[in-house]
């Protein structure tokens, strides 16, 4: 009978010593890691949401806060979403003046992401950014401003969510009222780059061929030295795009237009000297 009862005695203490042991095991089994900025940069938002005009689909651009993002469209009846990427937008510091308005300022920046819908409900229209990586690798090259990765646009289908891309746009517009058309800049194309000169080719004229009392400024037509100025302004291609039709029409040397709410004209300015507008009806 002792000896049983001591058996039974080692049991229950064995038991109970491997109690704080299982407990410290599920403890460590369970512990969180701390949050660092990796998890916060991966938080995404749902910002500049908008609603077609037939109330069938949502929109929203969902964006992490430090990495590329992606336009949502919601099919409302079928609950199906559609994703497109829209790139990278940096995260915008706050402003330094203290009087400004925080809202004004989120909404602002809400405003560049935000997805448009055409007037009948058939399409919707967004701009497209540079991913995080494309830029990165853009400045470790130490790329010039105007080699740097440019914006592009997006034009999905609602019928189908196919996407249709066009790359280095300026800016776009799409007419509140009117559908049908509209209509987006591109960035100017690139300048090419001179040749190099032949090393057998006449030379231009040489700073000491200028004649005793002469300034350099005034040296013959025939000079190496090109007068500076001013640098002129050129405009780019603007394109307008039927969208019953996926047919384009461009207009060169354009600098900036605008469309009407009714989609029935657009006028642009051209980068003549007098930079008159020119109107058409559509």
């Amino acid at each position: 009978m002792k000896l049983q009862r001591s058996v039974a005695l080692l049991c229950v203490i064995a038991l109970s010593a491997s109690i704080p042991l299982n407990a410290a095991a599920q403890q460590a089994a369970t512990a969180k890691r701390p949050i660092t900025h990796q998890d916060y940069d991966s938080w995404r938002s749902r910002l500049a949401t908008q609603v077609s005009r037939d109330g069938k689909f949502v929109a929203y651009a969902y964006v992490p806060q430090d990495g590329d993002g992606e336009i949502v469209v919601r099919n409302i009846a079928t609950g199906v979403d559609w994703r497109a990427s829209r790139g990278y937008r940096p995260p915008a510091p706050p402003p330094d003046d203290p009087g400004t308005n925080v809202a004004e300022f989120q909404a602002e920046q809400a405003r560049l992401m935000r997805p448009v819908f055409t007037a009948d409900s058939k399409f919707i229209i967004f701009g497209i950014e540079p991913g995080k990586a494309e830029l990165n690798k853009a400045k470790k090259d130490k790329k010039k401003p105007e080699d740097m990765p440019k914006n592009g646009l997006g034009i999905m289908d609602l019928a189908n969510g196919a996407v249709t891309r066009a790359e280095r746009v300026k800016n776009f517009r799409v007419p509140e009222d009117g559908p049908g058309f509209f209509a987006y800049l591109l960035e100017p194309k690139p300048e090419e780059k001179p040749k190099p000169a032949d090393p057998s080719a006449p030379t231009a004229t040489e700073p000491s061929a200028v004649a005793p009392g002469q300034s350099p400024e005034s040296r013959p037509s025939g000079s190496s030295r090109a007068p500076r100025g001013k640098k002129k302004e050129y405009g780019s291609d603007l394109v307008l795009r039927n969208t019953s039709t996926s047919t384009e029409r461009n207009f060169s040397d354009v600098l900036d237009f605008t469309i009407s709410k009714d989609a029935k004209t657009l006028v642009f300015a051209h980068h003549h000297e007098k930079k008159t507008p020119t109107a058409s009806t559509l």
